[in-house]
């Protein structure tokens, strides 16, 4: 485009991190992850992200890594209080967009032996390859498993997350990535 300003470095690495929360989990996104990590040394060599942004490669190649294991350190998820928001009035705007993001579970979790997890990548709530989202997200947004959300679930603030929000207070959220297919257009059994 013609027309367009050249990104300005926080905004390359906002866009960076976008592409790096959409890779595929497991051994089919480590290729991905590897070329995404070169790209970044690339823009860091070239003057283009600042040294700093080497963290950013670093956890790219951190949470694709095949024997990574994930594992939130918490005693009583239940007495985790999270944000004062009222999802179901935004999901119109945000269209769920944190319930596709990767969530550990805790010890409190395992014991409890209510939510499953991903074989390939201990210990992350499932995401469906059908819709992109948590396995346990419902085609009206709802939670499958709600009362036993994990302690990241309950304490999630999406206020401020650039994944989520342009402008929270101005209600203007971000593009839906493409590879999440949008709320209700998918077979839902337990609607």
């Amino acid at each position: 485009m013609a027309d367009s300003k050249p990104l300005a470095p926080e905004e390359i690495a906002a866009e960076l991190q976008a592409i790096a929360d959409a890779i595929p989990s497991g051994p089919e996104g480590h290729d991905v992850a590897a070329r995404l990590e070169w790209l970044v040394e690339r823009l860091i060599e070239r003057g283009q992200l600042g040294p700093g942004h080497h963290g950013l490669a670093r956890r790219v190649k951190a949470d694709h890594s095949p024997l990574r294991v994930h594992l939130t350190m918490i005693d009583d998820k239940h007495a985790v209080k999270g944000p004062d928001i009222d999802c179901a009035s935004l999901m119109h705007l945000c269209k769920a967009r944190c319930c596709a993001f990767k969530v550990p579970l805790s010890k409190e979790d395992l014991e409890e032996k209510r939510l499953r997890w991903r074989i390939d990548e201990p210990y992350l709530l499932p995401r469906s390859v059908e819709h992109g989202y948590c396995e346990n997200l419902r085609a009206d947004g709802g939670c499958n498993v709600y009362e036993d959300r994990p302690a990241v679930c309950r304490q999630y603030d999406c206020r401020t997350d650039k994944r989520v929000w342009i402008d929270f207070e101005q209600r203007l959220p971000v593009e839906t990535p493409y590879f999440l297919v949008p709320l209700g257009a998918w077979d839902d059994p337990t609607s």
